[in-house]
């Protein structure tokens, strides 16, 4: 996503870059590795960070 994140930016969306559970710098979690549960942490971050707005979620495939 390095790539796109400026442009996206310039054209004014806020962009959260998150570093996933098993994705990245990250380790991958001895259980519940799942995309619920990938989704529900996003959705924390999303509430942590005060998000009250519709958002648009764009991701990569995770390959196992």
């Amino acid at each position: 996503f390095r790539h796109v994140i400026a442009p996206l930016a310039d054209a004014g969306y806020r962009i959260i870059a998150p570093d996933c559970r098993g994705a990245g710098f990250s380790s991958k979690p001895a259980s519940n590795f799942t995309k619920s549960a990938m989704a529900h942490g996003i959705l924390q971050l999303l509430n942590t960070l005060g998000t009250t707005e519709p958002v648009h979620v764009i991701n990569h495939d995770i390959a196992t």
